[in-house]
């Protein structure tokens, strides 16, 4: 590494990669196949999908969601950084499940519907608030 600029773009590629590796399965693969086209990309690989497609993914799934979430928990109290963080995986992996594969199945459909990425920026402004649930599990902890 050149530097330490470097090295730490290097480290937040790492460690989104990581976290979003974990979901990146329930993302079928019509959807990446819908997003080469709108990017006007030839095919890209399953194994580069996560490189190739993080920051789309991450800005349009899983960061409305985990906004929402971290809403949720500011208003029950719980601010320690570490817990958070433990409390949002364990979400995304049990009880929130279904509300990221609804909000992977919106996506998809607004990506599938746009002829290109300003049709599709314009159509995902409209869909305004991503889908959120009540989250009850996190009030019992």
């Amino acid at each position: 590494m050149k530097n330490y600029d470097d090295q730490r773009l290097a480290l937040t590629k790492i460690y989104h990669n990581a976290q979003i590796y974990d979901w990146i399965n329930l993302i079928p693969d019509r959807f990446f196949e819908a997003l080469d086209a709108l990017c006007f990309n030839e095919f890209v690989y399953p194994d580069k999908r996560i490189h190739f497609y993080h920051k789309f993914i991450y800005t349009h799934i899983f960061d409305p969601l985990k906004d929402s979430l971290s809403e949720e928990l500011s208003k029950l109290g719980i601010n320690d950084l570490e817990l958070r963080n433990i409390l949002l995986k364990r979400w995304f992996t049990n009880e929130g499940r279904d509300t990221l594969l609804l909000q992977i199945g919106q996506v998809m459909g607004v990506v599938q519907s746009s002829a290109n990425l300003r049709k599709f920026k314009e159509q995902y402004a409209r869909l305004g608030e991503p889908i959120t649930l009540i989250v009850e599990s996190l009030k019992e902890r």
